[in-house]
């Protein structure tokens, strides 16, 4: 800390008056900074002295990614011990950066102690030897894949005025009450090129070239789309932001990127009240997971091994192929070789193929005819599926993101069929296990 000051001396001593003045708002944060950390550090030393009658613990949310912050919020209001009569127990938090949903943001502030504040708690507390106790244990990865939001836990809830004013948003569209829709998040490069606190800080749309390989064209989801308002079902098309507009626009579709009334409570509202979200695993998807509400249908998601098993989740992932072949990849090494950024599936020689629009359309067809009860299995389907499940345990970091598995968890028949002529079994095999 004093590092800082001694710089802002010799740059006080250095510089002209003009280039001082241009650096003020920077000095100011900085010193800020300073002052919140000399009082702060007092009061961490007495939190830590009266721990034996009253425990205080901390931590920063993830605030700035929609998944981390709906998620991690989600578990610690369902998991972290309340005080007794015995022993008195707090849990203060901070947001780690911007807040990404604003809606999301008072919510878990109805429930949670968050104030800006508490990160310098938390830095000391680091710096500090001896202060683990008064640390809240993270949710890793946030994936809470234990079952526990199959449970009746506490959650997040709307108010009143809430419900009401996001039902008369959809209402101005031409929705009746009570009329199903689907919600569709379609990734592309939009998001995190044009989100306004990202450029802020500086981050250049070449930062997040190593997601290229979840991004997807909207132009090959028309087919589906299409089916689903046919099926009596409005489509919600979601993000802040989108690339360019659906082609299937019109009676029923709200391509809510492109409208001029956007709202933060409409991400959460209408998330929480589909009948069915599709998405990419992008993120907003995972608050289904924590409410156990409707199903999810992943399409164009990777890796594979990332499948949320404690949830409603149907997968139909991009499919990998070999460069240097032209050969699909079969199912044990699309589990083998799911990465985390475009650049190690190009060192591997791999090239990362999106869904057509046929194979996209297939998926939702299975998907809507399982939900309403239509869905006929076909002759070696359970022994994919049963197969799939086998191969995924085999991976040597699968119990660090799976435990509890939904009964409905389940990945696209149409995929495993597709992608059988790989498999380094037969379907009839009884040395199968699940």
């Amino acid at each position: 800390m004093f590092k800082y000051v001694a710089e802002i001396a010799l740059t006080l001593r250095s510089e002209s008056a003009g280039t001082f003045l241009k650096k003020i708002p920077q000095r100011t944060v900085i010193i800020l900074r300073l002052f919140n950390y000399f009082w702060a550090l007092p009061v961490l030393v007495v939190i830590r002295l009266v721990r034996p009658l009253v425990l205080i613990r901390f931590t920063t949310l993830n605030s700035s990614r929609i998944g981390h912050f709906t998620m991690d919020s989600c578990y610690y209001l369902a998991t972290l011990p309340k005080s007794t009569h015995l022993h008195r127990t707090f849990h203060w938090f901070a947001l780690h950066s911007f807040s990404c949903n604003q809606q999301w943001f008072k919510m878990i502030s109805r429930k949670l102690y968050i104030r800006s504040w508490v990160k310098y708690f938390c830095v000391l507390n680091q710096k500090m030897p001896g202060g683990a106790a008064h640390v809240i244990p993270p949710l890793v990865g946030s994936r809470p894949f234990d079952g526990m939001f199959q449970k009746d836990v506490p959650r997040f809830e709307f108010l009143p005025e809430e419900n009401k004013w996001a039902t008369q948003w959809l209402e101005k569209r031409g929705w009746k009450l009570g009329e199903p829709f689907i919600c569709l998040l379609i990734r592309d490069p939009a998001y995190l090129q044009r989100q306004p606190h990202f450029i802020k800080f500086g981050y250049k749309s070449e930062h997040w070239d190593y997601h290229n390989y979840r991004d997807t064209d909207s132009d090959t989801y028309s087919r589906a789309v299409e089916y689903l308002v046919s099926k009596g079902f409005w489509v919600v098309r979601m993000g802040q932001f989108a690339e360019k507009p659906l082609k299937t626009a019109g009676l029923r579709v709200i391509d809510y990127p492109f409208v001029n009334d956007q709202n933060d409570l409409m991400d959460i509202w209408l998330t929480l009240n589909c009948k069915l979200f599709i998405s990419n695993s992008s993120g907003l998807d995972i608050l289904l997971d924590a409410y156990n509400k409707a199903p999810s249908l992943i399409v164009n998601g990777l890796p594979l091994w990332q499948h949320n098993s404690w949830h409603d989740a149907n997968w139909y992932p991009k499919n990998l192929r070999w460069k240097h072949s032209k050969a699909f990849l079969t199912l044990e090494e699309h589990l083998q070789h799911g990465y985390m950024s475009s650049p190690d599936y190009a060192a591997a020689g791999i090239d990362v193929v999106d869904l057509t629009p046929e194979e996209l359309l297939l998926a939702v067809t299975e998907q809507i005819e399982r939900m309403t009860g239509s869905w006929i299995e076909g002759s070696g389907e359970k022994e994919r599926q049963d197969n799939f499940w086998r191969l995924l345990k085999e991976l040597k970091h699968f119990h660090l993101y799976h435990g509890w598995i939904h009964p409905n968890a389940r990945v696209c028949a149409n995929f495993l069929k597709q992608i059988e002529r790989n498999f380094h079994f037969s379907p009839n095999d009884s040395s199968q296990g699940t």
